[in-house]
């Protein structure tokens, strides 16, 4: 599977190489990805952008350019959303509903309940979070935990939805900035928050239960 940096990036560009994965973790990049340079708190994923072009990156997102790559640099003053644009594009069909958990307290709890809700509802839902990926299917409770692979929120999602078609839940925590950026770009979710609530109103939220702890 490849597609054009165009394509993920939606934009015209002098140089359009075929991308075959997307990621931002450099320790992940095979040749012919792209790899999304994030800021993060301590270290800019900037830095990284040399090592990952030396491991195959066919191309680079980022928050500023960077100089002597050898490969073209998308600067966008949001990388964040860029990646994940990039990466809903690359990965396809994700789930029409995504059900995001941030906050201080209970996120990990709530995932999972959502999870369990829609199972008993009929429908097949997956949650992720620091027990890793559980899919739950329609009737009794029989979860299957699938440890979270190094891959896109993208990846992990749509495998799920392809193989059942329910709403994932996602525990976004505090430690990861962008995981609420990621479900509001890349899926069309439902926001549920625990505790302290995000500081950043979702583009595409379609509604918001604020809950305080469980």
């Amino acid at each position: 599977m490849s597609m054009r940096l165009s394509e993920l990036v939606r934009r015209d560009l002098a140089e359009d190489p075929p991308i075959a994965g997307v990621t931002a973790d450099s320790r992940k990049v095979a040749p012919g990805f792209l790899f999304a340079a994030l800021p993060g708190v301590k270290v800019d994923g900037a830095e990284f952008a040399p090592k990952a072009v030396a491991a195959g990156a066919a191309a680079v997102i980022s928050g500023r350019p960077i100089g002597g790559l050898g490969a073209p640099v998308v600067v966008t003053p949001d990388p964040r959303r860029a990646y994940a644009l990039a990466s809903a594009a690359f990965f396809g069909r994700q789930p029409q509903t995504c059900v995001a958990v941030t906050g201080t307290n209970g996120k990990t709890s709530v995932a999972g309940f959502c999870r369990q809700v829609f199972a008993r509802t009929g429908r097949t839902g997956a949650s992720m979070g620091t027990l890793g990926v559980r899919i739950a299917r329609p009737g009794p409770e029989a979860d299957l935990q699938i440890t979270p692979p190094g891959l896109t929120l993208d990846a992990r999602f749509g495998c799920p939805h392809r193989a059942g078609g329910g709403p994932p839940s996602s525990d976004c925590g505090r430690e990861g900035p962008g995981s609420c950026a990621w479900a509001a770009d890349g899926q069309q979710p439902v926001s549920v928050t625990t505790g302290e609530p995000a500081r950043k109103p979702w583009r595409t939220m379609t509604a918001d239960a604020a809950m305080d702890g469980y």
